[in-house]
C-alpha cells in the first residue's frame, strides 16, 4: 500500500542567511548521541510573529538564535515547533549557502514546510497474524520537513528531511535562558568555563562575525550568559572555585605582576 500524498501543515519563509547563521551557531550545543533522543535535536520555534528561534541543549550548555521571519502560514497554535536531527544540519548547510558579497543586494529566501504523509503501519510477523486477517493496515502519520530556495522567480534547491517526533523530556531552552536573564547579573571574583564549552560559543562568533559577551550573576546556582550580536544568546555552567583555590589563584596573579614588574622597559 503506497503512502497517501502529503499535505502541508505549516509553512514559514525566512531569510536564508539569517537561518544558516542560526543553525551554525546553535548546532554545537545540541546533544551528540542519537540514543539520548530528548537532547539529540535542533528545535525551530515558530511561536513569535516576527521571528523564528532555533534552540538546542545537551544539558551542559544551551543556545538560542533568532531568524528573520518573512511570512508564516498554518495552525501555529497546534504546531509551534519543528524538531530536526543534528545530523541533518550538515545536509542543510551543504545544499543552501549564504549569498556572495557581490550578490548582497539580492535577498535570499528559504521556505520551510512542515508536512505529513499517511503511511501504513508495518505488517505484523506471519506468526502473529491470524490466517483470516484480511483487514487493511491502519494508516499512521509520518512528518517531514521540506526546505526550498524561493529567492527568485524560478525555484532553487530543495531538500526533504524527516522530522523528529516530539519528546516529552526535550529541554525547554527559552524557559531555561529566560530564568537566567531574570537574575540580576554582576561581577564574581573568578569562574571557569570548560574548554569544550568555550569552543561551542566560538561557532556563534564566526557565524555572526561579532564578539562574545559573557556575564554571570553573583549567585552560586547562576549560569554564564553568553551573547553574540542581537540574534544569539546562550548559557553554560561555570566552574566555581573554593576559597582555598581562589586564594591560590590570587597568588598566581600576584606572581605574574611581580615577574612583569621586574622586566626592563623595552628601548
Amino acid at each position: 500500500m503506497t503512502p497517501i500524498i502529503g499535505s502541508t501543515i505549516l509553512e514559514a519563509t525566512v531569510d536564508t542567511e539569517s537561518f544558516l547563521c542560526a543553525i551554525a551557531a546553535v548546532i554545537p550545543h545540541a546533544g551528540r548521541k542519537a540514543e539520548s533522543a530528548h537532547l539529540y535535536r535542533l528545535r525551530l520555534h515558530l511561536d513569535h510573529p516576527d521571528s523564528m528561534t532555533v534552540t538546542a541543549s545537551d544539558g551542559y550548555s544551551a543556545a538560542a538564535a533568532r531568524v528573520s521571519l518573512i511570512a508564516l502560514h498554518g495552525d501555529i497554535a497546534a504546531n509551534p515547533c519543528i524538531d530536526i536531527s543534528p545530523a541533518d544540519v550538515a545536509k542543510i548547510r551543504a545544499v543552501f549557502h549564504k549569498k556572495k558579497k557581490a550578490d548582497v543586494d539580492d535577498e535570499g529566501l528559504l521556505q520551510i514546510r512542515k508536512a505529513v504523509e499517511m503511511h501504513p503501519e508495518p505488517a505484523p510477523d506471519v506468526a502473529d497474524r491470524e490466517e483470516t486477517d484480511t483487514a487493511e493496515p491502519e494508516l499512521v502519520p509520518v512528518y517531514y520537513v521540506h526546505l526550498s530556495d524561493v529567492s527568485g522567480m524560478i525555484p532553487g534547491e530543495t531538500l526533504e528531511l524527516p522530522m523528529l517526533p516530539p519528546h516529552e523530556h526535550a529541554p525547554n531552552v527559552p524557559r531555561m535562558i529566560a530564568r537566567e536573564l531574570g537574575t540580576a547579573t554582576g561581577m564574581v571574583e573568578s569562574f571557569g568555563i570548560l574548554p569544550d564549552l568555550i569552543t561551542r560559543f566560538t561557532a556563534a562568533a564566526k557565524a555572526y562575525d561579532a564578539n562574545l559577551i559573557a556575564s554571570v550573576a553573583d549567585d552560586e546556582s547562576a549560569m554564564v550568559v553568553v551573547r553574540c550580536s542581537e540574534d544569539f544568546i546562550g548559557v553554560a555552567h561555570p566552574q566555581r572555585y573554593s576559597e582555598l583555590s581562589l586564594a591560590a589563584q590570587r597568588d598566581w596573579l600576584l606572581a605574574w605582576r611581580e615577574q612583569f614588574a621586574s622586566l626592563p622597559d623595552p628601548e
